[in-house]
């Protein structure tokens, strides 16, 4: 295959963002970027867990893949759950909340060694 030829598969993808990222960081810049490697550091460790491969950051969210949609769910679930956990014991201003807006059904196709994500033929739970 030439490295310019594109390769599709059927893919889960989840996108996460930080609520109130960009509020915060107007407020305490110091703080925002605490709290952003703090949950960089633990959803990384929870995307692992469930097969899930980082295709980018994008600023305080990710884009993550995973080879089914019950990966991705059981991700998302414990990803609430570990934010819960650490969120009941946190002050009031060092809560981190997440939220990603949607799961879509994809196909991934990469060209070469580029990883960027192009979804056609998407669907979303409510399609």
């Amino acid at each position: 295959m030439s490295v310019n030829a594109e390769q599709r598969k059927l893919a889960a993808i989840m996108f996460t963002d930080m609520v109130g990222y960009s509020a915060l960081s107007q407020r305490d810049d110091k703080l925002a970027l605490e709290l952003l490697e703090e949950h960089r550091e633990l959803l990384r460790k929870i995307f692992a867990e469930f097969n899930g491969t980082e295709i980018k950051t994008i600023g305080d969210g990710f884009l993550v893949e995973f080879n089914s949609a019950l990966e991705a769910a059981q991700c998302a679930i414990a990803i609430q759950r570990a934010l819960a956990k650490r969120n009941a014991d946190a002050a009031a201003e060092r809560r981190c909340l997440r939220r990603w807006s949607e799961y879509r059904l994809a196909h991934r196709a990469t060209r070469g060694r580029r990883r960027d994500l192009r979804v056609d033929g998407c669907r979303t739970p409510d399609s």
